[in-house]
């Protein structure tokens, strides 16, 4: 029984060490710049909200009527 458990530890840690290197190894700068993305995206999309906000909350623009449309378009 002790000679089965050996082996399969043994093949445990093995599998285990290869998992681990075939892992690519995460570079602490990437990271770092991914979540200054992260950040600025976030920032665009609250920006965006507050304007979307600003532009729902003002008044509709009052229709202009014919014989004004005409008298822009002419210039006088």
């Amino acid at each position: 029984m002790i000679p089965i458990v050996a082996i399969l530890t043994s093949h445990q840690q093995k599998m285990a060490r290869i998992i681990h290197e075939a892992r690519p190894q995460t570079d602490s700068t990437e990271i770092s710049a991914l979540r200054q993305e992260v950040r600025e995206l976030k920032e665009l999309i609250h920006t965006q909200m507050l304007a979307l906000d600003a532009a729902q909350s003002r008044p509709p623009a009052r229709p202009v009527d014919a014989g004004m449309q005409e008298r822009l378009r002419t210039g006088g």
